[in-house]
């Protein structure tokens, strides 16, 4: 009875403390969650959305975006929102500096035809939070 009782203990131990770190993340996942988040948003043509993981400017910027599309004719608009639905972004480099609470993080983004072009956040830890600084 005493073998089974510490042994529950133990796979109780374990279990908590696979939870915690789990919970945690790595920061390369907390960066990564971010960027993911962003681009989700931006490529579905909703810049207030993806302003939220930005600070500074690079909310500024990305929210004026929007207004692009009061420049263009319906025809122009429905176009570019059928081109961003085509639109795949994959991660393909992360690095993180943490003494200066900075991160780059590489893409690659294709369309519809194939066609790549490599594309880059930067990103601050500010206040505990990623947050994109820089579009690249």
């Amino acid at each position: 009875m005493k073998k089974m009782t510490k042994l529950m203990a133990l796979v109780l131990v374990l279990v908590m403390a696979l939870c915690a770190f789990t919970a945690c993340g790595s920061e390369e996942d907390k960066v990564k969650k971010v960027a993911e988040k962003f681009m989700d948003a931006y490529l579905e043509l909703n810049f207030e959305k993806a302003a939220e993981y930005c600070d500074g400017d690079t909310a500024d910027q990305v929210s004026e975006m929007a207004s692009y599309f009061d420049y263009l004719d319906e025809d122009e608009a429905k176009k570019a929102k059928e081109e961003a639905k085509g639109l795949k972004c994959d991660i393909t480099n992360v690095e993180i500096d943490e003494e200066e609470g900075t991160a780059t993080v590489d893409m690659t983004m294709t369309n519809v035809d194939g066609d790549e072009e490599e594309a880059g956040l930067g990103m601050e830890k500010i206040d505990g939070d990623w947050k994109i600084v820089d579009l690249r």
